[in-house]
């Protein structure tokens, strides 16, 4: 049963943290969500031993935004996204290539796989991660 809550919570972390006007969402609660999502991956970070999946959380905007909702992502993720979009500034088209698009897929389902791995570990950040899987749920109920 401790296994299936720790997969559903990790499961969790693939919701997006986004900000967008017309949602209802108060500042408050990504605020929250923003800073238990960095409390979570700054003791994840600390007892991960594998650096390809150390995860680094920043704000990112989409070109021709200000809003920049936060983004966490693993080293090999982040290296395989600016890859991505390097050649999509080289040669101009809009669309992913299906194999990159494969490669970023496997990526992230690799560092979810191995964040549980860590978790399931870790009694200390079990808790971390319902509380953030918690306010990641109570920023979506926000919204509807």
């Amino acid at each position: 049963m401790k296994k299936l809550s720790i997969a559903i919570c990790v499961a969790a972390l693939t919701l997006p943290l986004s900000i967008n006007a017309a949602e209802k969402t108060s500042n408050k609660v990504i605020r929250d969500v923003a800073k238990t999502e960095r409390n979570f991956y700054k003791a994840y970070n600390e007892l991960n031993s594998e650096s390809r999946f150390h995860v680094i959380c920043k704000k990112e905007a989409a070109t021709g935004s200000r809003i920049a909702p936060q983004v966490c992502r693993s080293k090999a993720v982040r290296k395989l996204v600016s890859k991505i979009n390097k050649s999509k500034m080289r040669t101009g088209l809009a669309f992913v290539h299906a194999d990159s698009k494969n490669k970023l897929q496997q990526a992230q389902q690799d560092t979810l796989a191995h964040i549980e791995k860590v978790v399931g570990e870790n009694p200390s950040l079990v808790q971390m991660l319902v509380d953030l899987s918690n306010a990641k749920a109570q920023q979506l109920a926000k919204k509807s």
